[in-house]
């Protein structure tokens, strides 16, 4: 997880990169290396013990506005 974060260029607590992590992971094969769809995927923070991440997928593709077109 810290090398992630490292080639990544994420910081913060271990618990954030966790949260990244486990959100680049899952959903890999819609955000693949896109570090910014990676944190729109993660919601809340490291202390909230609710959902980490969240992604909504229309034709294979993720979606994060109801504008976004697929």
């Amino acid at each position: 997880m810290a090398k992630f974060a490292r080639d990544f260029g994420f910081e913060g607590s271990e618990s954030k990169q966790f949260e990244l992590y486990v959100a680049a992971n899952y959903l890999f094969p819609y955000v693949r290396d896109d570090v910014e769809q990676i944190e729109r995927t993660v919601l809340g923070g490291g202390t909230d013990e609710g959902i980490d991440i969240a992604a909504v997928v229309v034709n294979g593709q993720i979606v994060f506005e109801p504008s976004d077109r697929v």
